[in-house]
């Protein structure tokens, strides 16, 4: 019964890999394979962006759009509604400004308060780290000490984590023991038995670092860094919200930041004829699709009517699901399946086909047929848009320069952010990158057995919450046995007891070791690098969206 209720347990943990598996390498080979499609069957023409529509935004709650296919005596009675709103909104903010600006409330300033108080604590405790390090290793004494054992702790959050305690002799001849404050996950930091020099305060020796930059300033400068570049993002949202604006009198005082907009294009079809094309797939990214500027569009052979913008953006999303799926997919495929592996997904999916039967046996086979000759006809269409492209309406040209101005502030700290971001991904990606050449390069090879299987549990996991964990045996040049735990853990073990497996450890630290997966021993600096990339090449453009639209000359011919 025990091996059963195991047996069961397991194949569950499969099947949920490999349903997680095939839902993520479906729905982003579905994504990269319809953009590839598009790419193959449509014919590429070079399109002009005549206008611009837009839907969304809080003006909606006004009710005052003004919609295309109104008539020109409705259109020109809500455009004058549109704009006495303005004007009044205008006036009411002129009152507020003579009055000296519309208080922000105790609400409000509490509000502002804790938002700058994080990050200042994060900044605040970075440079205590920095201080003490630097203060002591230039003021404090020094002495050689000695790992004598690494102190445990576990919580279901950070799991166990270790601290060295150390012993040394001070300046006056006394044997002292401390226990570093700074704790690591995984393994103990350093082996027992390391020699390593500390700085102390001899008036206080409990007041002391370990002589290793990195060990002791990496949590000080990510906790700095992290506040800083909150703050600098804090203050530059400030600054650019607060810039007068060039076209105050036509300023639409309205959120634009959930907007979707619509381009119109104008081309040349087959025949050398000048048509339009209003475009029912909507983006919210505006600099793309200024009016008057000039861009590439694929049109269908077969049906003129369908057309679409080439994106490249469509494609980096649907790698995001499809190689995450293919790499669970290739973990999933790594463990040993049991019978439980099959019958499970079989109860599953004919529990799933049974109340899909008994919902299509509740559609009106008229519905039925509508619907399937609708897809038949227009296929299946992937969108950016989620606004409504019914009650889109045309932007006015003072409309569009607000917009230019507006989002060109937005792309600047997008692109910094972006930039910042990619940063911390290539140093993430070269130090880890550095690390495993070291252990390629001067690491020793050993065979290692997997002796048991470590399960953590985290209410934040996953459903099941636990995660488990190999721990493998393996013995040195030496003939001495050493145990260490995998680092990389899943929601279902990846072995079981007494599988062989390859072990690297560095000579002169056998708790440092890690088990073999050939090309996958770079799986962490090969992502990071990746999107590392991706974030450069995203920055990139957003800094030349930045330089073409934002000289004022460029809204000036709009």
């Amino acid at each position: 019964m025990f091996d059963l209720i195991f047996d069961a347990m397991q194949g569950w943990n499969q099947f949920g890999m490999f349903l997680m598996a095939f839902l993520f390498t479906a729905i982003g080979g579905f994504i990269v394979g319809y953009e590839v499609r598009w790419r193959m069957k449509g014919k590429l023409v070079r399109a002009r962006i005549k206008a611009l529509k837009v839907s969304g935004g809080s003006i909606k709650a006004t009710n005052l759009e003004v919609n295309v296919d109104t008539d020109d005596t409705q259109k020109s009675a809500l455009r004058r509604k549109l704009e006495e709103r303005h004007a009044q909104r205008i006036e009411e903010d002129k009152e507020n400004e003579a009055a000296g600006g519309k208080p922000l409330g105790v609400g409000g300033v509490i509000f502002i308060g804790l938002f700058a108080l994080v990050p200042l604590i994060f900044v605040g405790f970075g440079i205590y780290s920095a201080n003490k390090y630097y203060t002591l290793k230039s003021t404090g004494d020094f002495a050689q000490a000695t790992v004598i054992r690494n102190d445990s702790s576990y919580d279901s959050d950070s799991g166990t984590t270790y601290k060295a305690v150390l012993r040394f002799v001070d300046s006056s001849g006394i044997t002292r023991e401390v226990k570093d404050n700074i704790s690591y996950g995984n393994s103990p930091s350093y082996e027992v038995g390391t020699n390593i020099g500390v700085y102390y305060d001899p008036q206080n020796y409990k007041f002391f670092i370990i002589d290793d930059f990195w060990h002791y300033m990496a949590i000080g400068l990510a906790f700095g860094g992290f506040g800083g570049v909150f703050l600098l993002l804090f203050a530059a949202g400030v600054f650019f919200n607060n810039r007068k604006s060039e076209v105050k009198e036509t300023e639409e005082k309205h959120s634009i930041m959930n907007e979707i907009y619509y381009p119109v294009y104008e081309f040349k079809n087959a025949r050398g004829d000048l048509v339009e094309h209003s475009s029912k797939n909507g983006s919210n990214s505006f600099l793309s699709s200024v009016p008057g500027s000039y861009t590439r569009i694929l049109i269908d052979p077969n049906n003129p009517e369908k057309v679409k913008l080439p994106s490249m953006a469509i494609i980096i999303f649907g790698l995001v699901f499809l190689l995450p799926g293919l790499f669970i997919g290739g973990l999933a495929l790594q463990q040993e399946l049991n019978y439980m592996t099959f019958v499970i997904p079989v109860i599953f999916l004919g529990y799933i086909g049974f109340k899909i039967m008994r919902f299509v046996r509740k559609i009106p086979k008229k519905e039925w047929n509508e619907g399937l000759a609708d897809l038949k006809k227009n296929g299946i269409t992937v969108t950016s848009s989620s606004g409504n492209y019914k009650s889109a309406r045309l932007l006015e040209p003072h409309e569009v320069k607000i917009r230019i101005r507006k989002h060109t502030g937005y792309m600047r700290i997008w692109g910094v952010f972006l930039l910042l971001i990619s940063a911390g991904l290539g140093t993430g990606s070269y130090f880890s990158g550095l690390s495993m050449i070291d252990m390629v390069r001067n690491g020793v090879k050993a065979k290692g057995e997997v002796v048991d299987i470590e399960s953590r549990y985290s209410s934040s996991s996953d459903s099941s919450g636990y995660t488990y964990y190999a721990v493998v045996e393996f013995k040195d040049m030496s003939n001495a046995t050493h145990r260490f735990r995998d680092s990389v853990g899943s929601s279902s073990s990846l072995y079981k007891r007494g599988d062989d497996v390859d072990v690297i450890y560095m000579p002169e630290d056998k708790s440092d070791a890690i088990i073999d997966r050939g090309l996958m021993n770079w799986g962490l600096s090969g992502g990071l690098a990746i999107a590392c990339i991706l974030m450069l090449l995203i920055a990139g453009k957003c800094f030349i969206l930045v330089r073409k639209y934002g000289a004022t000359k460029y809204r000036g011919r709009v």
